[in-house]
């Protein structure tokens, strides 16, 4: 007697969704841009083969596939596996306690406006960049460097002054009084999920 089999495609030769809708999970409680759809697949085990990372989501286009679980037996020739598919998030900013040395006022504790470097802890804002590429060497520019004192050879220096560092003391107190944003760190690269990169800025107010 021919064998009829029960199933979407000719012997589950090709993936099928068994959940009738994906479940839905935010990963980053304060950003609701940041989506992730999760499929849960079945297949015929001799037929598997992985899909394309950044394959659309068939029905949410601005998701991409990120990830796809080890398939696991379920019986029958028969593997199961999910298919996980995230949006590109948008960007935002988080806030931290860190700490931070700020320069000093001059090398000679005999000047006027003379002060030892600040060392406070301070609010950190971060700023998260998303990008979705897969040569993030060539799509993400480092921009923006660490915050820092340098004389006239780029040696670094724990203070400024108004005749040999860069910045001056002019600028920099002139960034206090403006309660002007530094860069308090290197920016950080590192995957998100898939090809979703996302780079941090971190800065805090000139002090």
């Amino acid at each position: 007697m021919a064998v009829t089999f029960d199933a979407p495609s000719t012997n589950w030769q090709t993936a099928s969704e068994i959940t009738s809708s994906p479940r839905v999970i935010y990963p980053i409680y304060q950003n609701t841009s940041a989506i992730i759809y999760e499929r849960d697949m079945v297949q015929n085990e001799a037929n598997w083969t992985p899909l394309a990372l950044d394959t659309a989501d068939a029905t949410h286009s601005s998701a991409f596939l990120v990830e796809e679980t080890t398939p696991q037996q379920i019986g029958g020739g028969l593997v199961r596996w999910t298919r996980r598919f995230a949006t590109v998030p948008n960007n935002w900013h988080d806030y931290e306690e860190r700490v931070f040395t700020f320069p000093g006022y001059y090398n000679d504790p005999y000047e006027s406006n003379f002060r030892c470097p600040l060392t406070k802890n301070v609010t950190w804002r971060i700023l998260h960049e998303y990008t979705k590429t897969t040569d993030p060497y060539a799509d993400f520019d480092v921009s923006e460097q660490k915050f820092q004192v340098e004389d006239s050879d780029g040696c670094v220096l724990d203070y400024v002054d108004d005749s040999t560092t860069t910045p001056s003391y002019t600028t920099y107190t002139g960034y206090v009084s403006a309660g002007t944003m530094i860069d308090v760190a290197h920016q950080t690269l590192e995957r998100y999920a898939g090809n979703i990169w996302v780079r941090r800025t971190y800065e805090s107010k000139a002090q």
